[in-house]
């Protein structure tokens, strides 16, 4: 009963919403290196972003083989390739990027869903893929429990390469994240000024608005019977409530800061937020030890 509760918390409370934060952050932290706002007077340059990118991909591919196959910072770096050929456009130049990156692969993909379900062998295939999913998901799980490091670092590699075609969906949603964090930064949106309160005022109620839609969609998903309009609503549900439930939280942690409250609850953000690759990264060694047949 605990795995349940604890998992449809999860659904409701954390999926999609902080891959959105943590890329609206990226987008930021872009802006803060390239110098248009922050202490920085002329940037770092492109040069040093890249290597950056490098290393943060790096760690990436290290964290995948050695720990986890459901890594962020490979995803980052491919989208965060990107940034610096948005670093002139215009700011509603932006928020049309942004848009477009972040809805155009969510409708092709659930084109291509109702498509392949409108196929006279639609059935049949539908039914194949889960046998084969099954049989692939056995296997893995034989793996993971062996006591073998490298059988388990193999299993890890295949997992991850067999879910690696999400990236033509995920690195331009991440993207289009990303440049909305590049909105904001320019519009002094990370800035705590009373003049930017109505803003947040008026974002908070659309966006919680439009988490609780998008959330009633991906449960409704999560729970039905399998059927194409279930995955659409658990895809729509997705792609709408998480981000939305993410500026919900961004909203909510601005709030918190402006009132002077909680100042513990601050601190304690402030200090994982100084040292968020070594708790990303920390997590997974953490809970692959636990989890782990080698553990």
């Amino acid at each position: 009963p605990l795995d349940v509760v604890l998992s449809k918390a999860r659904y409701f409370l954390a999926d999609g919403a902080f891959i959105f934060l943590f890329a609206v952050l990226f987008g930021a932290g872009f802006s803060i290196m390239m110098g248009p706002f922050g202490r920085r007077a002329e940037g770092i340059g492109t040069g040093a972003y890249y290597r950056r990118l490098l290393m943060i991909g790096f760690l990436g591919l290290l964290h995948v083989q050695l720990f986890w196959w459901g890594d962020i910072l490979m995803l980052y770096a491919m989208a965060g390739a990107w940034l610096p050929m948005f670093l002139r456009r215009s700011d509603r130049n932006l928020l049309r990027w942004a848009a477009a990156l972040i809805c155009v692969p969510a409708l092709l993909l659930m084109a291509s869903i109702v498509l392949m379900a409108s196929g006279a062998d639609s059935q049949d295939w539908a039914e194949s893929y889960d046998a084969e999913t099954q049989v692939w998901i056995e296997s893995l799980l034989e793996r993971y429990r062996s006591g073998h490091f490298a059988v388990v670092a193999q299993a890890r590699w295949d997992e991850f390469w067999y879910n690696s075609w999400t990236a033509w969906l995920t690195v331009p949603m991440a993207l289009g994240y990303m440049l909305l964090g590049l909105w904001l930064a320019r519009r002094d949106g990370f800035a705590l000024k009373a003049s930017s309160d109505r803003f947040f005022r008026h974002c908070i109620w659309v966006a919680g608005i439009l988490a609780l839609v998008g959330k009633g969609g991906y449960a409704y998903g999560i729970y039905g019977a399998g059927a194409v309009v279930d995955t659409i609503a658990f895809l729509f549900g997705y792609m709408l409530g998480g981000p939305a439930l993410g500026m919900v939280y961004f909203c909510l942690l601005r709030r918190l800061y402006r009132m002077g409250q909680a100042s513990g609850l601050r601190s304690g953000f402030e200090a994982v937020g100084r040292m968020a690759l070594t708790n990303y990264l920390m997590q997974s060694m953490i809970a692959s030890g636990l989890f782990y047949g080698y553990g």
